[in-house]
């Protein structure tokens, strides 16, 4: 047969895996880091979505509020 050792570690075979175990961690950093950041964009348009398209609305009702209190008081 072959005198090349298949299922011995040298020390080629464990640079290649100290490398690849390094590329793999950095690939798992840069999807969680992608993945963050698409997360915090949903949530914004979801927050934005909450929001009336008009903010002079919200102000409007303020206003509105703060007379109705001024009568009462």
């Amino acid at each position: 047969m072959t005198d090349k050792p298949y299922f011995e570690e040298t020390r080629e075979s464990s640079i290649r895996g100290w490398i690849l175990g390094l590329m793999m961690k950095g690939a798992g950093w840069a999807a969680a880091l992608v993945f963050g950041v698409i997360g915090v964009l949903v949530a914004l348009r979801l927050f934005a979505r909450l929001l009336p398209e008009n903010p002079n609305a919200a102000l409007d009702s303020l206003q509105g509020g703060a007379d109705l209190l001024s009568r009462l008081v």
